[in-house]
Protein backbone atom coordinates (compact mmCIF):
# COMPACT_ATOMS: atom_id res chain seq x y z
CA UNK A 1 0.00 0.00 0.00
CA UNK A 2 2.83 2.35 0.81
CA UNK A 3 4.42 1.93 -2.63
CA UNK A 4 1.05 2.43 -4.32
CA UNK A 5 0.36 5.56 -2.27
CA UNK A 6 3.71 7.03 -3.27
CA UNK A 7 3.56 5.95 -6.91
CA UNK A 8 -0.01 6.79 -7.86
CA UNK A 9 -1.89 8.11 -4.82
CA UNK A 10 -4.23 5.12 -5.36
CA UNK A 11 -5.26 6.30 -8.84
CA UNK A 12 -5.58 3.19 -11.06
CA UNK A 13 -5.49 5.25 -14.28
CA UNK A 14 -2.33 7.18 -13.32
CA UNK A 15 0.03 7.79 -16.23
CA UNK A 16 3.44 9.35 -15.68
CA UNK A 17 5.33 11.56 -18.15
CA UNK A 18 7.64 8.54 -18.65
CA UNK A 19 4.54 6.46 -19.57
CA UNK A 20 4.55 4.39 -16.36
CA UNK A 21 1.02 3.14 -15.78
CA UNK A 22 -1.41 2.28 -13.03
CA UNK A 23 -1.28 1.92 -9.28
CA UNK A 24 2.34 0.78 -9.07
CA UNK A 25 3.45 2.92 -12.02
CA UNK A 26 4.89 0.15 -14.17
CA UNK A 27 6.58 0.82 -17.44
CA UNK A 28 5.32 -1.55 -20.15
CA UNK A 29 8.88 -2.87 -20.68
CA UNK A 30 9.21 -3.68 -16.97
CA UNK A 31 5.80 -5.37 -16.91
CA UNK A 32 6.75 -7.51 -19.92
CA UNK A 33 9.73 -8.85 -17.97
CA UNK A 34 7.20 -10.25 -15.50
CA UNK A 35 4.66 -11.42 -18.11
CA UNK A 36 5.51 -11.30 -21.82
CA UNK A 37 1.86 -11.44 -22.81
CA UNK A 38 0.74 -8.33 -20.93
CA UNK A 39 -0.55 -5.46 -23.05
CA UNK A 40 0.22 -1.93 -21.89
CA UNK A 41 -3.46 -1.01 -21.47
CA UNK A 42 -3.86 -3.91 -19.00
CA UNK A 43 -1.48 -2.06 -16.68
CA UNK A 44 -4.40 0.19 -15.76
CA UNK A 45 -6.24 -2.86 -14.39
CA UNK A 46 -5.54 -2.84 -10.61
CA UNK A 47 -5.31 -6.62 -10.27
CA UNK A 48 -2.86 -6.96 -13.17
CA UNK A 49 -0.83 -3.94 -12.10
CA UNK A 50 -0.49 -5.05 -8.49
CA UNK A 51 0.34 -8.63 -9.50
CA UNK A 52 3.13 -7.52 -11.84
CA UNK A 53 4.32 -4.71 -9.60
CA UNK A 54 4.67 -6.94 -6.57
CA UNK A 55 6.43 -9.59 -8.67
CA UNK A 56 8.88 -6.96 -9.85
CA UNK A 57 9.41 -5.62 -6.33
CA UNK A 58 9.95 -9.18 -5.04
CA UNK A 59 12.67 -9.66 -7.67
CA UNK A 60 14.34 -6.47 -6.48
CA UNK A 61 14.14 -7.60 -2.84
CA UNK A 62 15.72 -10.90 -3.88
CA UNK A 63 18.41 -9.11 -5.92
CA UNK A 64 19.34 -7.03 -2.86
CA UNK A 65 19.23 -10.02 -0.49
CA UNK A 66 16.21 -8.82 1.48
CA UNK A 67 17.31 -5.21 1.79
CA UNK A 68 14.06 -3.27 1.39
CA UNK A 69 15.80 0.12 1.26
CA UNK A 70 17.96 -0.92 -1.70
CA UNK A 71 14.95 -2.53 -3.41
CA UNK A 72 12.82 0.61 -2.99
CA UNK A 73 15.64 2.79 -4.32
CA UNK A 74 15.92 0.47 -7.33
CA UNK A 75 12.16 0.55 -7.89
CA UNK A 76 12.43 4.33 -8.15
CA UNK A 77 15.81 4.99 -9.77
CA UNK A 78 16.51 1.68 -11.47
CA UNK A 79 18.59 -1.31 -10.42
CA UNK A 80 21.61 -0.33 -12.53
CA UNK A 81 21.70 3.07 -10.85
CA UNK A 82 21.48 1.53 -7.37
CA UNK A 83 24.15 -1.04 -8.26
CA UNK A 84 26.38 1.88 -9.26
CA UNK A 85 25.70 3.67 -5.97
CA UNK A 86 26.47 0.51 -4.01
CA UNK A 87 29.78 0.07 -5.82
CA UNK A 88 30.67 3.74 -5.23
CA UNK A 89 29.45 3.76 -1.60
CA UNK A 90 29.68 0.18 -0.33
CA UNK A 91 27.76 0.00 2.93
CA UNK A 92 25.20 -2.09 4.74
CA UNK A 93 24.35 0.92 6.94
CA UNK A 94 20.89 1.94 5.72
CA UNK A 95 21.01 5.44 7.20
CA UNK A 96 24.38 6.12 5.58
CA UNK A 97 23.17 4.72 2.26
CA UNK A 98 20.12 6.99 2.34
CA UNK A 99 22.39 9.96 3.06
CA UNK A 100 24.72 9.23 0.13
CA UNK A 101 22.07 8.51 -2.49
CA UNK A 102 22.78 11.18 -5.10
CA UNK A 103 19.13 11.54 -6.20
CA UNK A 104 17.12 13.65 -3.77
CA UNK A 105 13.90 12.33 -5.32
CA UNK A 106 14.93 8.76 -4.53
CA UNK A 107 15.97 9.61 -0.96
CA UNK A 108 12.57 11.23 -0.36
CA UNK A 109 10.76 8.38 -2.13
CA UNK A 110 12.37 5.68 0.03
CA UNK A 111 11.87 7.71 3.21
CA UNK A 112 8.21 8.37 2.44
CA UNK A 113 7.47 4.73 1.72
CA UNK A 114 9.18 3.52 4.89
CA UNK A 115 7.38 6.16 6.97
CA UNK A 116 4.00 5.33 5.44
CA UNK A 117 4.68 1.62 5.87
CA UNK A 118 4.90 2.21 9.62
CA UNK A 119 1.63 4.18 9.56
CA UNK A 120 -0.18 1.47 7.60
CA UNK A 121 1.23 -1.16 9.91
CA UNK A 122 -0.11 0.73 12.93
CA UNK A 123 -3.43 1.47 11.24
CA UNK A 124 -4.08 -2.12 10.25
CA UNK A 125 -2.46 -3.60 13.37
CA UNK A 126 -0.17 -5.90 11.45
CA UNK A 127 2.50 -7.71 13.43
CA UNK A 128 5.87 -6.04 13.79
CA UNK A 129 8.07 -6.96 10.80
CA UNK A 130 10.70 -8.13 13.32
CA UNK A 131 8.53 -11.14 14.06
CA UNK A 132 8.58 -12.03 10.35
CA UNK A 133 11.92 -10.68 9.14
CA UNK A 134 14.59 -9.25 11.47
CA UNK A 135 16.42 -7.63 8.53
CA UNK A 136 13.40 -5.46 7.71
CA UNK A 137 12.98 -4.55 11.37
CA UNK A 138 16.58 -3.30 11.53
CA UNK A 139 16.07 -1.16 8.44
CA UNK A 140 12.89 0.38 9.83
CA UNK A 141 14.56 0.97 13.20
CA UNK A 142 17.52 2.69 11.50
CA UNK A 143 15.17 4.85 9.45
CA UNK A 144 13.06 5.78 12.49
CA UNK A 145 16.21 6.67 14.46
CA UNK A 146 17.38 8.88 11.60
CA UNK A 147 14.14 10.90 11.35
CA UNK A 148 13.82 11.56 15.07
Amino acid sequence: MSVIRQESAFEPKALSPAKARGLMQLLPTTARHMDRRVQKDLLFDPETNIRLGTQYFAKLVERYKGNITFALAAYNAGARVVDNWLSRYPTEDIVLFMDVMPYRETREYVGSILRNWKWYEALYRQPDPASENPKIALQLKAYNRDIQ
